[in-house]
């Protein structure tokens, strides 16, 4: 509003000396002979509404600058190059930054609460499977037999129940060994919950790396042993052929 005033008045009082020139006359209504002043900048509205589509590329600052230097008077092309240099380098900037920053706040919003519905979701399948073990564990032994896993999963309600959290063996022996950690012919509830857990859903790449490095360390074992094992034989055979040597009559 404050620059919109300012050119303004600047253009008022060239258009007036203007009048005054061409009619002799000091009271001489102000009448610019320029268009393009007229059309710009004749009223405070029409200022204003120019600035803003300089702001906003809705008209080319050269086009209504021009009419503005042609006046000669300095004021007025100081005021508007300060005006544009301000909202361009200074105040588009900072509403820039400013909806950047807040988009930057929402995207981590959002993955804390992408995160937070994980945790929620991770927590209410280990009460599902923590119900299933209840349930599994007839005898109330806080452990679950492969006789207890055989019969319940005869149940149309636990196959579903398994299915339902993404497990999709059922083979009551291939399930209880994958589930049976420590080889103890028992599953107890952490066994079960961690089990279940890595159980659900398809293979990803973190379970074939981790088999693959298995497979790594398990080659390197063999390969070990069976070095050791060579070197023995080869020192049990030099043995023997000695032993032999010295038992030849001479």
């Amino acid at each position: 509003y404050g620059f919109g005033v300012m050119l303004t008045q600047g253009v008022s009082d060239y258009c007036r000396e203007e009048a005054v020139a061409a009619e002799g006359d000091m009271n001489a209504v102000p009448t610019c002979a320029s268009a393009k002043l007229r059309t710009y900048w004749s009223s405070v509205a029409e200022s204003i509404m120019t600035l803003f589509k300089c702001s906003t590329n809705g008209v080319s600052w050269d086009d209504v600058y021009r009419p503005l230097a042609e006046t000669a008077y300095v004021p007025n092309s100081v005021a508007f190059i300060a005006f544009t240099a301000f909202m361009h380098l200074a105040v588009l900037n900072v509403v820039t930054g400013t909806f950047v920053q807040n988009a930057i706040d929402s995207a981590a919003s959002d993955r804390e609460i992408s995160a937070m519905m994980q945790i929620a979701t991770k927590q209410q399948h280990v009460s599902n499977i923590q119900q299933l073990f209840r349930e599994l564990d007839q005898d109330h032994s806080q452990e679950i037999s492969i006789d207890e896993l055989v019969m319940l999963l005869k149940d149309e309600r636990t196959v579903a129940f398994l299915e339902s959290l993404d497990i999709g063996e059922t083979d009551a022996w291939n399930l209880f060994h994958l589930l049976d950690e420590d080889m103890s012919g028992l599953i107890d509830i952490e066994e079960f919950v961690s089990g279940c857990l890595q159980l659900r859903g398809p293979a990803k790449a973190i379970h074939i790396a981790q088999i693959n490095l298995a497979n790594k360390a398990m080659q390197r074992a063999l390969t070990k042993t069976l070095t050791q094992i060579e070197m023995q034989v080869a020192s049990l055979t030099k043995m023997q052929k000695q032993k032999s040597f010295r038992r030849r009559p001479s």
